[in-house]
């Protein structure tokens, strides 16, 4: 399990999800699958909002439901 929460950077280094980072990765993954809303995490400046996105993004584009379109990854949710 830890291997899905691990993003290797370009410098070659392994960097780890921090626990927050790993729920709120998990929240957006379960409301992409679960519901058709939309959501919003929140986190301060420093956080690691850009790990989160990235790791969530690509934790949803090997989901069944999720079909790349182009350059662009889409998910098939409706509006809240």
């Amino acid at each position: 399990m830890i291997t899905k929460y691990i993003v290797l950077n370009e410098q070659k280094i392994l960097m780890v999800l921090r626990p927050y980072q790993y729920y709120a990765t998990e929240a957006i993954v379960n409301r992409v699958k679960n519901t058709d809303k939309n959501g919003y995490i929140w986190h301060t400046t420093g956080s690691g909002k850009t790990l989160t996105s990235f790791k969530a993004s690509q934790i949803l584009m090997q989901l069944p439901q999720t079909r790349k379109m182009g350059k662009r990854i889409t998910c098939s949710m409706g509006r809240a």
